[in-house]
């Protein structure tokens, strides 16, 4: 297991959110983005 990975149980988030991009964008243009609530179980990118 990755030691990247968040864990509710020992650090528990007060939120996150993410947006879907096809690319790699500039800080400056991803903090613009429409961001919805993400929740356990959800997946990012083809890894």
């Amino acid at each position: 297991m990755s030691a990247h990975r968040l864990y509710g149980d020992s650090c528990t988030p007060t939120s996150l959110s993410c947006f879907q991009t096809p690319r790699r964008i500039p800080y400056s243009e991803a903090v613009a983005q429409k961001f919805r609530p993400a929740r356990v179980g959800d997946t990012f990118g083809p890894t």
